[in-house]
Order: C-alpha cells, then sequence, then structure tokens
C-alpha cells in the first residue's frame, strides 16, 4: 500500500524535467529552474557530524541511483510531467540514508519552492536551516511542500537531506524544486574551467595521434581545446560521469571518442572522430550512454554556424554556455557569461576570461550550440578531408553539399548545413587543411545518393568520405566511402541496428532465372550471390556477418569440396561475386514469401542490403 500511495504521488508533481527558460520584463530576464531527484545527488549511509552544513566536504560520498524505490526496484515515470524518485545501491530494508545536492543560482531568488516526498521519515535543511522534520513512519498522503525562499540566495546553495525506512518495505526520496529570480544584465553560467594542459591528462595521445598529422600535433595538450570545451560543458550540464563510470575530463571523452577506431595512410577514423576533427553528433551519445547508466542529463548537439552575437546573448541567458570557435586561429573556447558588453570565456589553453581580451578582439568565427533534450537522435553526418567535398542527394533529388555542375554549395535538404572546419592550430588560421562537413539533422527516412566532388581548380586525391549515422534512439553507424562514383544508401531513422545501409544487387538461385524454390525437399541447398558493381566489391564482404532470411550464414573453407562459398563472375561483368550456398534450414520463411532479403556488412564496416524475388515451387 506504501508502494501505491508514492507512485500515485508522483504523478501530481507537475514540472519538465530540469528546463531553464527565460521571459523579460522590467526587471530584466525571469528564469525558473528545476532541480529533481535524479542519479546527481551525494549521497551516504553514515551520519557525519555537520553533514547538512554548506562548507561540508561530500567529495567522498557516493552518487545517488536514480529511478529506484530501493528494495522494490525501478520506477519509471508515468509521462513526461513525472519526477523520478532515487535512493541508494544496493538497498537494505529500514536504513537511513543522507543525501546532498549543491545547487549554483545566478541570481537572488525571488521565489523558491521544495516538493518532497520521503519513504518514510526525515529532516530537509537548506543551507544547513532545518525546512521540515517528518516523524510520522509512513509515507505522507500529501506531499510536502515547503517555502524555501528565505534560505536561498545567488550562488551556491546545499540541500541536505536525510531520509529514514522506518516501516520497511520500499525506500525512496523524491524531490522537486523550483526557483525562480531575475537576472540583470550580466549573466554568469557555472561553468567549471578545465585546461588541456592539465597534467592528468596534457600528454595522452589525442585522437589517432601522430597517424591523422595534424598541425597541432598528437596530445591532447596540444590538440585537446574542442574535447576540453566539451568536457566543461557536459559538467554543467552535470554529465559528471562517462558511460563507464569514469569521472568526465577530456580524457574520458577522448576514449570514448576513440572507440572502434581504424586507421589508414589517410588518417584515424572512430566514434567520435574523423581524421583528428571532433564528430560533433558523438557527444549526444556520450551523454545518451551516460544517461542510460546514472540518469543524468541528455544533451543533443544543436549545429555549428556563423558566429552570432545575439544567439549567444539568448543561448547563455537561456542557460545555455556556447562553445565559440576564435576568429584569427584554429582555437576553441567556451561561452559562459554576458554582461552586455562582451561575453565571459572559459579557454582551455590560454589564460583569458573575457571575449574582449586583446587576443580575440570581442569577435569569433564559428559558434558550436548544444541543448537538453528527452527525444530524437536521428541524423547523418558526412566528412572528406580538405580539398575534396562531397554531394548530398535525397530520395526528392534535394542537394546539400558541393555541386560541380552549378559550381555552388547547395543546402536544400530541410535542416541540412555544408561547411569547412579547419584544423586545431593555436598560432594561426590556416586554410590549407580541414574537412568538409555535410549534415543533415532528422533526416527523413529513404534513400541518399553520396558521392565525392571537387571544386575545378582542384584535383582528385585518394581521400575516403566518412559517413556517420544516428538512428531516433542513438543508434550508430560510420564507416568509409572509397568509391568516387555516386553510393546509394539508405538511411531508416527506426532501426535498432544500422540507420544506414548501402543498397547491393543479389541473386537468389543465379543459375535459374526463375528464382524456383522447392518448397518440397527442404533440404535442398540454395545459392545466393552478391554482385560487384562499380561502387561495390564483394571481395570486402565479412562473410560471417551474413544473413539470408533471417538464417545466419556460417562460412567453410576446410576441405575445399565442402566449401559454401566462392568468389565467381556470375554476370558476366568481369567483376567478382560472392555466391554463398545455404543449406535452407528456414525453408518455411522462404516459401512463404515472394521475395528474400540479405544483409551484412563489409570488413570497413559497411552495412548493406539486397533483395530478389523467390519463385515457389510445390
Amino acid at each position: 500500500m506504501k508502494r501505491i500511495t508514492a507512485f500515485l504521488l508522483l504523478i501530481a508533481i507537475l514540472f519538465i524535467n530540469s528546463l531553464v527558460f527565460a521571459q523579460t520584463n522590467d526587471s530584466g530576464a525571469k528564469n525558473t529552474i528545476y532541480y529533481e531527484s535524479d542519479g546527481a545527488w551525494r549521497t551516504s549511509r553514515i551520519e557525519i557530524q555537520g553533514w547538512n552544513k554548506p562548507e561540508f566536504n561530500d567529495n567522498e560520498w557516493m552518487l545517488s541511483r536514480g529511478q529506484s524505490e530501493g528494495l522494490c526496484g525501478p520506477q519509471h515515470k508515468l509521462n513526461r510531467i513525472g519526477v523520478y524518485p532515487m535512493w541508494v545501491d544496493s538497498p537494505v530494508e529500514k536504513e537511513t540514508v543522507y543525501f546532498r545536492k549543491t545547487i549554483h543560482l545566478d541570481f537572488d531568488p525571488s521565489e523558491a519552492k521544495m516538493l518532497t516526498i520521503l519513504d518514510d521519515d526525515g529532516e530537509i535543511y537548506v543551507n544547513g536551516s532545518l525546512v521540515r522534520t517528518d516523524a510520522s513512519g509512513s509515507v505522507d498522503s500529501e506531499a510536502f511542500n515547503d517555502d524555501i525562499l528565505p534560505y536561498l540566495h545567488a550562488g551556491e546553495n546545499v540541500i541536505a537531506i536525510k531520509v529514514a525506512d522506518s516501516f520497511g518495505g520500499c525506500q525512496s526520496l523524491a524531490v522537486m524544486l523550483e526557483v525562480v529570480g531575475y537576472l540583470e544584465t550580466h549573466v554568469e553560467l557555472s561553468v567549471p574551467t578545465i585546461k588541456q594542459t592539465d597534467p592528468q591528462w596534457t600528454s595522452v595521445m589525442y585522437s589517432g595521434g601522430a597517424k591523422n598529422n595534424l598541425e597541432c600535433g598528437s596530445t591532447i595538450g596540444e590538440c585537446g581545446c574542442v574535447i576540453s570545451s566539451i568536457a566543461m560543458l557536459m559538467k554543467y550540464y552535470g554529465v559528471e560521469k562517462d558511460p563507464y563510470g569514469n569521472a568526465t575530463s577530456p580524457a574520458s571523452l577522448n576514449k570514448y571518442f576513440q572507440e572502434n577506431e581504424q586507421c589508414s595512410d589517410n588518417g584515424c577514423l572512430s566514434k567520435g572522430y574523423a581524421y583528428g576533427y571532433v564528430v560533433w553528433p558523438a557527444v549526444n551519445m556520450y551523454a545518451l550512454e551516460a544517461h542510460d547508466r546514472y540518469q543524468s542529463q541528455k544533451i543533443i548537439w544543436d549545429g555549428l554556424s556563423e558566429y552570432d552575437s545575439p544567439t549567444v546573448n539568448d543561448d547563455i541567458k537561456n542557460s545555455r554556455p556556447v562553445i565559440l570557435k576564435a576568429s584569427n586561429r584554429e582555437h576553441w573556447f567556451i561561452a559562459k557569461g554576458e554582461n552586455g558588453q562582451t561575453f565571459s570565456i572559459n579557454d582551455p589553453y590560454f589564460s583569458i576570461e573575457k571575449l574582449s581580451d586583446s587576443q580575440y578582439k570581442n569577435t569569433a568565427s564559428k559558434m558550436s550550440r548544444f541543448k537538453k533534450t528527452n527525444s530524437d537522435f536521428s541524423m547523418i553526418y558526412a566528412v572528406a578531408l580538405y580539398p575534396q567535398q562531397l554531394l548530398i542527394t535525397d530520395f526528392k533529388g534535394r542537394k546539400t553539399g558541393f555541386d560541380v555542375v552549378s559550381n555552388k554549395v547547395l543546402k536544400e535538404i530541410p535542416q541540412s548545413d555544408y561547411y569547412l572546419d579547419k584544423q586545431p592550430n593555436l598560432s594561426s588560421s590556416s586554410a590549407q587543411k580541414g574537412i568538409h562537413i555535410a549534415v543533415i539533422s532528422l533526416p527523413e527516412s529513404g534513400r541518399y545518393t553520396i558521392v565525392k566532388t571537387l571544386s575545378p581548380s582542384d584535383e582528385l586525391i585518394g581521400k575516403d568520405i566518412v559517413v556517420y549515422s544516428y538512428s531516433r534512439t542513438g543508434t550508430t553507424t560510420f564507416f568509409p566511402i572509397k568509391e568516387t562514383l555516386p553510393v546509394v544508401f539508405t538511411y531508416n531513422k527506426e532501426s535498432d541496428n544500422a540507420p544506414l545501409y548501402q543498397n547491393v544487387q543479389i541473386d537468389i538461385k543465379p543459375h535459374d532465372r526463375f528464382n524456383r524454390i522447392n518448397c518440397k525437399k527442404r533440404r535442398e541447398p540454395v545459392d545466393v550471390a552478391v554482385l560487384s558493381s562499380k561502387t561495390f566489391n564483394s571481395k570486402d564482404i565479412d562473410v560471417v556477418s551474413i544473413r539470408f532470411a533471417n538464417e545466419q550464414f556460417r562460412p567453410i573453407q576446410k576441405p575445399w569440396w565442402k566449401t559454401n562459398y566462392m568468389f565467381k563472375d556470375i554476370n558476366k561483368d568481369k567483376r567478382k561475386d560472392l555466391v554463398l550456398k545455404f543449406q535452407a534450414s528456414n525453408i518455411e520463411i522462404l516459401c512463404a514469401s515472394s521475395s528474400a532479403v540479405l544483409e551484412g556488412k563489409t570488413k570497413d564496416g559497411i552495412f548493406f542490403k539486397g533483395e530478389d524475388s523467390i519463385n515457389r515451387r510445390y
């Protein structure tokens, strides 16, 4: 009964998860901030003298377990305006747990209320002052609603709560704190300062190191301005840990971005790096995977664009720090405050605190924006090494990229962009090295054609295009495209496996032009050929990845007379095709269909899919 009561009380707590919004009036910008129970509170089972005081050091305390009702297991909110309860790992019946949360306010609050549900008893402190005591012995019928305005102030504030599981059964604490205040002409967000030259990681190899031949060097200390700025951004939004439990830092981001690395003469590609350049949407995946484990905030990249001072000003007033690129060098830093004249910044390398410093002259060249999110991560992000360019055409004929026919940059696909990103360089702005990027946010599912292009004055060089694709839920794939001819892919934003795959041609029963399947002979092998083309070489296929009509292919090479796959020119186009022999253990599936699908991936990680018709013979 106690669990049901607590569950129903959660429905009554209406709020928008960690939302910060602003509106203006004569007093300035009105800001309403919400804090909630989640996996980012500090907790302890031991009562230590002064635990409820602001000056107490809780760095050694463990993090709370979000979405938890203790021994009753995980708790899921019914809808987007619910709240998650929290507890600690390894819960014990009738235990007492202490919680602390430090919040930073950029203004003196004008209103502040806190809704809490204690399962079962406890004490609530704000900045060391006792706000409420509960000794009812069980979950109360209504959530506590306390006015805590008298206890809050601009700057650091500490919420400390003791919860005792007096009744037994479930254990939890649910909190929703709403603070309202007005930002005057000066806004300063509490973004921590992180230096790329910190001794903990300055000498750590950045991306693929020397293999990328970057002008800045090969270490985080030399080239890590972007990942250091991202680390500051992450920690500001409360993403304190990476998906594996390590503290968020330039080193943990670098290690995460290096995952699935593959290197060639052109440089290295990985989960979050393309030839040494940060793949911005990889930030989304870092935050998403951390959220899935620790219930921390999900954030999403909101695009890279030309610097616009009013946009940066609005973002900061809405509590959204912005990563900026210097106008006179290939260097990035984070803007965190504004006072009507300039922006205050955290520079990961230089000791510069204002954009108006003589080094930056109160301007920037680019801005990379981020925002909180709860939903759609779908995106296509394609990269080509300078001077090579690329062009994407969607299934409606709309184009984004450099079009050699018109000799123009096109941005016809909705929510798309195309631009040149240059190498990190602390001393100058070099135009000789960089990457061209085509990005499509929230792309429609369908077929896309991707091709390498060049300006008339440039020569074609042997550099790969790399394509990153992200589904609605965050499933990620990336792979290089080596061909110079147009390659056709299909994008499926709902996919849980491969959002983007190459379309290939297959031939079921290649020696039978009618593709006849004898459904009476259940052990009769079925040959399937994957045909090579100008843009697809079947010799690049990883044969163990192949599935045909949901049957996994099991390759046999020895002895030779039992080999069940070979390379042979089936269609007489002077290209070797891959011919596979399936034992057709799934003959019922084939005989119930008019077509069948073969799918797999290449050794470079390119997913592909082909379909052919079936003529059933009973």
